[in-house]
């Protein structure tokens, strides 16, 4: 069968033809111009470069909204920029002189809610819109910081009080000058305060208060001083606890003429009693004239008539003096001397004497110094001086005591009233307090005289490491392979060189931790030195040198010092690190740039950013407010960059840090979790570093350092792998002299802890 092929064919007229073509022509167009709109769209862009997002203001303080504008990547002039502020108003941002850049200033109000406030700028151009978003948080609360006085410091009635704080803002700028800031006096008032023209900053208030005897209901009262800050409805304020007293201490002693040299406890009648007494506030200032001060004495003539004492400048003392007479009585008898002031403030203080009808014999200690320490094995030089009425008695049967309680004849030597012996003290005698008594008797006369030394079986050990035999050149970081040369200065307490004995060292984390190495004396050093070279089983890190020595007379003692262990460096390092660590001056954190091989200095810090962590970090670092980030810039002449970002928590006295990431040039920021460094401190009443606390841990690395101002020392504890991190861990403990501080080191996209002395 043939296929059959049916064609159909569609006619159309021609004005259906030019309709159908025009329809064609014009949905093509709607489409192509809706491409070239959306991709203009596109190209079209706001970017805010003001505020960084996550910055903090306070009410009051204005905020710089600043935004460009750009199409393609050119900036666009003309178009209509807004963004909102905290209350959802419009913000109209004009152009400035920059093409493509809008800005405005919104000063913040203090109806302004506290919070976030997420910016949101919109910018318009022709069919163009734009818009982008950037989250800051607004704070009611002011950062105040009380300065001086220092916590617990005592003031007399008559002192004044100069109250110090720091007032700022959260971005830790200063308030205006018109802020209401004032402090409480004793009776709960508050006192204004104005800016402390010696500060630059404009951050620190002073104020001032006179205490006077009504402050004071008792002595020792607990004045609460309260700083409270108020401006643009903004508030903070701090507090701290200092004393009072109205009382005076007297403290007062006799002696045997107006040179107020020797002093006596015994006189006879006829004899002058001389009389001095030291008169202080309670914080140790000296009460000079202008003020009433006089003594009594029970049993004498001047029992109830008060003898008038003068102020002498040389002795920083008032004196005064009084003869005894034959009507006087015999026996012990109490010197009392009263002071008073114009301020309210009185004290008294006792002394007590004893008269006799004759004079007996007197008895002076030469030798040794009062106060001395020794060590067993020592000779000590016992000599006195006996004299009866002031001349000297030859004769005398004079004896003084061992530390074990026997007896030691002191001759006549030398004619005169000089007697003396040497004592050598025994292995066998106590250690502790030796009251070394004096007696002197003659023809039934006698006299004695009593001063207080210390026995000592402690040997001092000062320990130190170098990288040669030769000693000359101190080393304290030494890599596997490497031999650590020891050298161990070993005295008695009165600095006699110990040269005879045993000696030896370990180093915790290595072969020797626990099989001592024996060392040597060396003449030419004056010293004990040995060595011990490193193995590659040994572990790195900080460990500890500790030197053992004891001698045969059964003195002993130990040192310890800290070295660093490490494998050999790398045949590259990074041209730039960081040091992390505490500025005493400033109370807060200190970021310093290290130098290595291929650095060209000089070398800046720059903090170039600051932004609030919200809700960061767990527990204690959630305590006390949010946390801030720190980003530093730090560089060098050759254009080398290293990017540290640093997470702190300061609040009162206490920071806290974390290194959060390390970055090198342009290479990828490198994460450091495991860290932590933390300072507690308390300040003088001028405002100087009075205590400071620190703890450090770095991967491995634990250390913690405590300081005392007032002992002048640093007690620095390296923890043990297994000691924890509680302060009663363990660890091996070594004294410093001066202010000594803990540092974070970033070490190749790692970290090291280290410890150095604050200049």
């Amino acid at each position: 069968m043939q296929s059959v092929h049916k064609v159909t064919t569609l006619r159309v007229k021609p004005s259906h033809l030019a309709s159908e073509f025009v329809l064609l022509l014009l949905v093509t167009g709607v489409a192509t111009a809706l491409i070239a709109q959306s991709a203009l769209a596109q190209a079209f862009s706001v970017t805010i470069s003001s505020p960084a997002s996550g910055a903090a203001f306070n009410r009051g303080e204005t905020a710089t909204i600043a935004a460009s504008v750009t199409s393609g990547g050119n900036p666009v002039s003309g178009a209509s920029v807004t963004a909102n502020n905290p209350t959802g108003g419009m913000i109209t941002l004009p152009q400035t002189s920059t093409a493509g850049t809008y800005s405005a200033g919104y000063q913040i109000l203090p109806t302004d809610p506290v919070g976030s406030w997420t910016i949101n700028v919109q910018a318009v151009s022709g069919v163009q819109v734009a818009s982008a978003q950037a989250t800051i948080s607004i704070s009611g609360s002011l950062i105040v910081s009380l300065v001086s006085p220092a916590s617990g410091s005592v003031f007399n009635a008559g002192e004044t009080a100069i109250v110090k704080a720091t007032i700022t803002y959260q971005d830790t700028t200063p308030v205006p000058a018109s802020a209401s800031v004032s402090f409480t006096n004793p009776h709960g008032i508050t006192m204004a305060m104005a800016v402390d023209p010696s500060d630059s900053s404009g951050k620190t208030w002073t104020g001032a208060y006179t205490i006077v005897a009504s402050d004071i209901p008792a002595p020792g009262f607990a004045w609460p001083i309260t700083v409270t800050a108020s401006v643009g409805g903004n508030t903070g304020s701090s507090a701290r606890n200092v004393n009072l007293f109205n009382t005076l201490s007297v403290s007062v002693s006799t002696f045997s003429s107006s040179a107020y040299t020797t002093p006596q406890d015994t006189f006879a009648i006829g004899q002058t009693v001389f009389v001095k007494a030291q008169v202080t506030l309670q914080d140790g200032i000296i009460v000079s004239p202008g003020t009433p001060v006089s003594f009594t004495i029970t049993g004498t003539s001047a029992a109830t008539t008060l003898v008038t004492m003068t102020f002498s400048s040389s002795l920083d003392a008032w004196t005064g003096s009084y003869t005894i007479i034959s009507s006087d009585q015999l026996g012990t008898q109490t010197v009392t001397v009263s002071a008073a002031d114009s301020q309210g403030n009185t004290g008294s203080g006792t002394h007590q004497i004893t008269i006799v009808t004759t004079p007996g014999l007197s008895v002076s200690i030469t030798s040794p110094s009062p106060n001395s320490v020794f060590n067993r094995g020592e000779t000590v030089t016992i000599a006195v001086s006996v004299s009866r009425g002031g001349s000297p008695v030859t004769g005398a049967t004079v004896t003084a005591n061992t530390p074990a309680g026997g007896t030691i004849s002191l001759p006549n030597v030398g004619g005169g009233g000089i007697y003396s012996t040497q004592y050598t003290i025994l292995g066998t005698d106590p250690v502790g307090l030796w009251t070394i008594t004096v007696q002197a008797s003659q023809g039934g006369q006698s006299g004695s005289s009593q001063i207080v030394e210390t026995i000592s079986s402690t040997l001092n050990v000062a320990v130190s490491t170098s990288g040669s035999s030769s000693f000359t050149s101190p080393q304290d970081s030494f890599n596997i392979g490497q031999t650590v040369f020891v050298k161990a200065a070993i005295t008695l307490q009165d600095g006699t060189v110990v040269s005879s004995g045993s000696v030896s060292f370990t180093v915790t984390g290595t072969s020797v931790t626990t099989t001592p190495v024996v060392m040597t004396f060396r003449n030419s050093v004056n010293a004990w030195i040995g060595s011990y070279t490193l193995l590659a089983t040994d572990q790195v890190g900080i460990q500890v040198v500790t030197v053992m020595a004891s001698n045969a007379a059964g003195n002993a003692g130990s040192g310890t010092h800290s070295i660093g262990v490490q494998v050999p460096a790398p045949t590259t390092t990074q041209p730039l690190e960081a040091a992390v660590t505490f500025n005493p001056s400033t109370q807060d954190l200190q970021v310093n740039a290290v130098c290595n091989p291929g650095c060209v200095g000089p070398t800046t810090v720059t903090q170039t950013s600051t932004t609030t962590a919200h809700g960061e970090g767990h527990g204690e670092n959630r305590r006390g407010g949010d946390a801030t980030i720190r980003t530093y810039t730090i560089s060098d002449s050759a254009g080398h960059t290293l990017t540290l970002t640093v997470r702190l928590k300061h609040h009162g006295h206490e920071l806290k840090a974390k290194v959060m990431s390390v970055q090198y040039g342009n290479s990828a920021p490198i994460r450091l979790p495991h860290n932590k460094l933390s300072f507690e401190y308390s300040l003088s009443k001028e405002g100087s570093l009075k205590t400071l606390e620190q703890k450090l841990h770095a991967d491995d690395t634990k250390l913690q350092a405590d300081f005392s101002a007032n002992k002048g020392v640093t007690t620095i504890t390296v923890k043990t792998h297994d000691s924890g991190d509680d302060d009663d861990g363990g660890g091996n403990k070594i004294t410093k002299s001066g202010l000594w501080l803990l540092e974070i080191v970033t070490a190749n996209g790692g970290l090291n802890g280290n410890f150095f002395q604050s200049t």
